[in-house]
């Protein structure tokens, strides 16, 4: 079985770009986010060299920069990629139908899967369905472990999130949540702009910076795990 392949092999050239044109963009958004990742990174480092009080403000941002290129990378795959993957995947061919089952569900009374089964296999059934299925995916944040499960499930390829991918999203969303409009009155910061007290967390550079490329290989790694599905379906393995 194919399925079997791609469960026990790896891709052993992690850090090339993949081979098939499908993955292209959704390289090139990861490809972009890192840049700038990267850059944040360098200048939250010369300022902490230069002891500025804005070096950690900039290591805060990289890690929400990487939290988004993560959202974005993983939802230009499922665009580009989820209806593919499906023909050489039986597997994430059958989690579309269930999919796609619940959708009929809301618009017929009866009989919803057994129409959703015959429409999978159907080229005229991808268009209408499984677009309505994709916009589902990706219509909201993909930055939770939950919500990762979600993405990898429908690819069928196996997630099992490290305490250092745990503790990015969870520190990503808190800064996102600091971010927010009304926590400025309850945080606190002298007349020379230094943090003085509130309930913002505070974290270190180091801390950061993994979080940051966490995010970032995580959607690198399924962008790998999909091409890997595309070699070897080409090679008929």
């Amino acid at each position: 079985m194919i399925e079997q392949q791609f469960e026990s092999k790896r891709r052993e050239k992690k850090d090339r770009a993949p081979l098939d044109k499908r993955l292209h963009k959704a390289y090139v958004l990861l490809l972009g986010g890192a840049f700038h990742v990267t850059r944040l990174n360098e200048l939250a480092e010369k300022l902490k060299q230069e002891k500025s009080e804005s070096a950690i403000e900039v290591a805060r941002s990289s890690l929400v920069i990487a939290g988004a290129c993560m959202d974005a990378t993983l939802k230009q795959l499922i665009r580009d990629n989820l209806v593919d993957i499906s023909l050489v995947d039986s597997k994430v061919r059958q989690s579309l139908s269930k999919r796609v089952g619940r959708i009929l569900k809301k618009d017929l009374a009866e009989n919803a899967q057994e129409l959703a089964n015959l429409l999978i296999w159907r080229e005229t059934g991808i268009p209408q369905f499984i677009e309505r299925v994709i916009d589902e995916l990706v219509s909201h944040s993909l930055q939770s472990i939950k919500q990762l499960h979600q993405v990898h499930s429908m690819f069928n390829v196996p997630f099992d999130p490290s305490e250092v991918v745990r503790g990015a999203l969870e520190a990503r969303n808190q800064i996102v949540h600091e971010m927010d409009a009304m926590l400025p009155l309850q945080i606190q910061f002298d007349k020379s702009g230094k943090f003085v007290g509130g309930r913002r967390r505070m974290r270190t550079h180091e801390d950061l910076r993994l979080w940051a490329d966490e995010l970032l290989e995580t959607a690198h790694r399924l962008i790998r795990e999909v091409d890997y599905k595309y070699e070897v379906s080409s090679k008929g393995i």
